[in-house]
């Protein structure tokens, strides 16, 4: 009983933790997200970026599906 109560108060402590940062991990994303793609466009591996991403995303969905 004591150990589900700890790992409970502990869930419930990283979720608010989170939730209540949401905002500032948002936009922290966002501007990491921006400044990639700006330092892709003009390396010029901005497509094949993508691709290894899509690759990723196919492989992940594929595994949960």
């Amino acid at each position: 009983m004591l150990i589900t109560f700890v790992a409970l108060a502990i869930m419930f402590c990283t979720t608010f933790l989170f939730v209540a940062n949401l905002r500032h991990v948002a936009r922290d994303t966002a501007q990491t997200l921006r400044a990639v793609t700006t330092r892709s466009r003009q390396t010029g591996q901005l497509w094949p970026n993508l691709a290894f991403a899509g690759l990723w995303v196919l492989i992940f969905v594929t595994c949960y599906a």
